[in-house]
């Protein structure tokens, strides 16, 4: 369902569509069943395609210091409380520059 307000006709079908284009699906499996990560999510981590998927809870090294207790956080609503949960992170590519990334992660 889509709707927007009075003052912002027009624009929530475009809107939508662009944030679905940012999505990059990915997969943890907490029984040991391995990780896997969309094509996108590789391009929003900067990661090469053939580099192995990194699992949410190791992406300590890879998050700002001071988005890792976010991160963290995150783990822990997901693991210990078997909740879905989400947050921003600043994610530190390659070249030293930070991509801000909403994680949204669900039991």
């Amino acid at each position: 369902m889509l709707w927007h307000t009075v003052g912002a006709t027009g624009l929530a079908s475009a809107r939508a569509v662009a944030r679905l284009q940012s999505v990059a699906p990915f997969q943890d499996s907490l029984t040991g069943g391995g990780t896997l990560w969309s094509p996108e999510a590789y391009g929003i981590f900067g990661m090469a395609r053939d580099e192995p998927p990194v699992p949410l809870a190791e992406l300590r090294d890879r998050v700002r210091p001071d988005d890792r207790d976010a991160l963290a956080d995150l783990v822990t609503t997901v693991t210990e409380r078997q909740t879905g949960g989400q947050t921003v992170l600043g994610i530190v590519l390659s070249e030293g520059t930070v991509r801000h990334v909403r994680v949204a992660a669900d039991r």
